[in-house]
């Protein structure tokens, strides 16, 4: 039973999907969604009853006999809280807070107000909610690396950097500083009040096209 949920005391028995005013559908407002935005769902539910809601589902979730089993990741009532809606809209739309969502395929469900299993009014079409980026926009200042070179790590939570990866051509010993600072880089280029200096070493570099690694005890985490 979902916590604080749409949930009766006892259950009825509900309508067919198809309803006697037309088909009831629902879907997402796009096939994928990054990690930061809001996922929109959309629905038309020609039957409405009170409790209605939407649920988001593993894409892999079983159905037996028009009803789900499983709890959902997330749900909302169709008047798009999580308070009882005094009266169910027949069509609307829903938003999903992006950070109630875990990554991966979902589908949104529609359906009725009752204990598991629940009542299946109509599924939508497959979407997926995509990681987060992990490939870092690297800037070249200054030219031939004169200024080096920065980039920004951008995060919804605190992380934690253990280890570097550079490239350099030679393969004799080089003087390596690694500086960070908070909020962006940019226009921070030239303002060296601004930096931290978190490593200073030597190092000898692998070559080119061969990854040159710092790491621990080498450079300690930032």
């Amino acid at each position: 039973v979902i916590s604080g949920d749409p949930v009766t005391e006892k259950k009825t028995d509900s309508p067919n999907v198809s309803g006697s005013r037309g088909q009831a559908s629902i879907y997402p407002l796009k096939d994928e969604f990054s990690p930061e935005e809001s996922i929109t769902i959309f629905f038309d539910n020609p039957d409405a009853s009170e409790g209605d809601w939407i649920g988001i589902f593993d894409a892999t979730v079983g159905i037996f006999e028009g009803t789900v089993a499983s709890e959902p990741l997330a749900w909302l009532y169709t008047c798009g809280g999580k308070s009882d809606c005094e009266t169910s809209p027949p069509s609307g739309e829903v938003r999903f807070p992006s950070s109630s969502i875990i990554v991966g395929h979902m589908r949104a469900f529609l359906l009725r107000k009752g204990n598991s299993p629940f009542k299946t009014i109509q599924s939508s079409r497959q979407f997926e909610v995509l990681s987060a980026i992990h490939d870092l926009p690297t800037t070249l200042q200054g030219g031939h690396l004169s200024k080096g070179v920065c980039f920004d790590i951008s995060t919804r939570h605190e992380v934690e950097v253990r280890s570097l990866g550079i490239h350099c051509d030679a393969t004799a010993p080089v003087e390596l500083e690694v500086y960070t600072k908070e909020g962006t880089f940019k226009d921070h280029e030239e303002n060296e009040s601004a930096w931290n200096e978190v490593f200073r070493e030597t190092v000898v570099c692998q070559g080119l096209n061969a990854l040159t690694v710092l790491s621990e005890p080498v450079f300690s985490p930032v």
